[in-house]
């Protein structure tokens, strides 16, 4: 596929007439888990870590484990518009934490782990985060490590 449509000729024509089709209400949770039109249980997401750990999870399961998320934030006091700080390496409690965030209406704040206690200070003291998504895990984290329990995400037991 070209960069250039041939029928528009160039590409100030084409970024002319360029329109992007934003509904009015969008909710990327509810797209992910709710209306992909996939079976609840094919897979959603793959995670393989560098020690080659591997783990499925379902859409169902994502959902399911967004839900538990969500209403664990609800019950917290955590409401639509508030911002919620995530502080995780790349791994599916990542992803299960966006989407628990995103389904509620609420501002998912991702923060590296790279970051030192001052700039998470910073960060968080200038974002306005209601709460904050983290593991137990004390000082610097093993980024390439599997979740204590993969099969289950451990941040929603």
């Amino acid at each position: 596929m070209g960069l250039l449509d041939p029928q528009t000729g160039d590409f100030d024509a084409q970024r002319a007439q360029f329109q992007w089709n934003i509904p009015s209400e969008f909710n990327i949770a509810q797209a992910v888990c709710h209306q992909n039109g996939a079976a609840p249980d094919a897979v959603a997401l793959y995670y393989e870590n560098s020690h080659g750990t591997e783990a499925r999870y379902s859409f169902g399961q994502i959902r399911e484990y967004a839900n538990r998320l969500a209403n664990a934030l609800q019950a917290m006091g955590v409401k639509r518009g508030d911002r919620v700080a995530i502080v995780l390496a790349q791994r599916p409690e990542t992803a299960i934490a966006h989407v628990a965030i995103y389904s509620m209406g609420a501002i998912a704040v991702p923060l590296s782990i790279l970051f030192g206690p001052d700039a998470l200070q910073y960060r968080l003291s200038n974002s306005g985060a209601s709460a904050v998504i983290t593991d137990a895990t004390p000082g610097h984290r093993e980024r390439s490590s599997p979740s204590p329990r993969s099969e289950h995400p451990s941040d929603l037991r």
